[in-house]
């Protein structure tokens, strides 16, 4: 009778150890599972950002690069526009005409040709001075 007890023991107990193992085995599951959906939405977040940042300095440069080309056309615009006053300065230098006024009718003629020469020009608008 005796050993039927400590095998009625011994069974409960084994049952009891197989219980706990297979409580703490579906305990973990459920967090790695947990944790693995949560590392899954992480990423996929990550990678968001990281394509939206890319995005960004790709735009950035592109932006840049634009802004350079204009800035180098202004001044060689600029560079241009001051050359051709020192060479107009230069031709009428001794002309006793120089010193007086142009006649508004010759300087709004003047004008609407330079206008016109602009409206054709890409860096140019049309009807304000340029430069």
């Amino acid at each position: 009778m005796v050993i039927n007890y400590v095998r009625l023991i011994i069974t409960i107990i084994f049952a009891l150890i197989i219980g706990v193992l297979m409580w703490a085995a579906f305990h973990y599951y459920g967090k790695t599972i947990s944790q693995q959906s949560e590392i899954s939405v992480a990423n996929q977040a990550k990678n968001q950002a990281e394509f939206i940042t890319k995005s960004q300095a790709l735009t950035t440069g592109i932006f840049n690069t634009i802004a350079e080309v204009n800035i180098n056309a202004k001044q060689g615009m600029q560079s241009d526009g001051e050359a051709q006053v020192i060479y107009i300065t230069n031709a009428i230098k001794g002309d006793a005409c120089a010193d007086k006024p142009v006649p508004s009718a010759a300087a709004d003629s003047l004008r609407k040709y330079a206008d016109k020469i602009r409206a054709n020009s890409t860096y140019a608008t049309p009807g304000k001075p340029a430069g």
